[in-house]
């Protein structure tokens, strides 16, 4: 089963039906299980030779169409849907076009109207309509992956073994400390695209700072200075957006020295570090992303 929630209202791939009984059906859908349109501004070669300069192709804006079905019990409720659909982001606003399918999950994109709704409203309970939207992003998107961690602690965390059950595992041990901390995550991105994580470091960090690194390729996020208790700094380091922002107000780009590009690579991971450069704090870093897929 497959279903389409946009502007407050769903429709279904199998008749089901809503609390008063009025079934919404879409019976085609273009635009979104298709691949993104590509755009380019190809340039030819000048005259006396062959072909065209090779320039990069980047993907366009995702036009969706679905053409529905709806029936209801009655003529004043078929009335109510055909203004319901009237009237679907009238407004010229944004909402997400949420797709549920059985195999692929739940994938969302951000979209406004486009063009007119065609709405053919006969028979008195039937109405078809054909709808348009333009998703501007044309990733269509998954939940959002979040992990957290604090700084690096040394504290211990000695295991001793006392009995197994013969086939390696332990089954009674003693403990000595508190485990230590490693002060790593492990972002896993599920969609072909490449993710961009946006950070949130609650403080409190000490004046010297902190830096996240990505394990493996020493690229580097360095921010030197304080964040005080109760205060959170949110960092998105995507391109063409980097931001920092103290509580999500204040500007604190300044205090950014430096800001590797890091993503999450299409169908695999990355290993994020947090390390702080002075005092070891309560702080904590919340890490999300967007799995995002063509």
């Amino acid at each position: 089963m497959t279903s389409i929630n946009v502007g407050g209202l769903t429709f279904y791939n199998d008749g089901t039906a809503d609390a008063n009984g009025v079934v919404r059906t879409f019976t085609d859908t273009k635009g979104w299980f298709d691949g993104a349109p590509t755009k380019t501004a190809g340039v030819d070669r000048p005259w006396g030779s062959h072909g065209a300069f090779a320039i990069r192709a980047y993907r366009g804006a995702r036009l969706i169409t679905i053409t529905t079905s709806t029936h209801a019990p009655t003529r004043r409720l078929a009335s109510d849907e055909q203004r319901a659909l009237a009237g679907l982001l009238a407004e010229g606003s944004f909402d997400d076009f949420t797709v549920s399918d059985a195999d692929q999950g739940v994938l969302m994109s951000s979209v406004r109207l486009e063009g007119t709704p065609l709405i053919d409203w006969h028979h008195a309970q039937d109405i078809d309509c054909l709808l348009t939207f333009l998703a501007p992003d044309p990733l269509r998107y998954a939940a959002p992956v979040t992990q957290t961690t604090g700084f690096p602690v040394q504290s211990g965390g000695l295991e001793y073994d006392l009995y197994t059950d013969g086939s390696g595992t332990d089954t009674g041990f003693l403990e000595y400390g508190i485990a230590g901390a490693t002060g790593r995550i492990l972002l896993t991105n599920t969609g072909n695209s490449a993710a961009w994580p946006a950070y949130a470091i609650a403080g409190p960090v000490s004046a010297e700072g902190f830096e996240i690194l990505a394990v493996g390729s020493g690229a580097t996020i360095r921010f030197q200075g304080a964040i005080p208790a109760g205060s959170t700094l949110l960092l998105d380091s995507a391109q063409g957006a980097e931001t920092a922002l103290m509580d999500g107000v204040s500007d604190r780009s300044g205090q950014v020295t430096r800001m590797d590009p890091m993503s999450v690579p299409a169908n695999g991971s990355l290993e994020l570090a947090f390390v702080n450069l002075g005092t070891i704090t309560a702080a904590q870093m919340t890490v999300t992303i967007r799995p995002g897929s063509w």
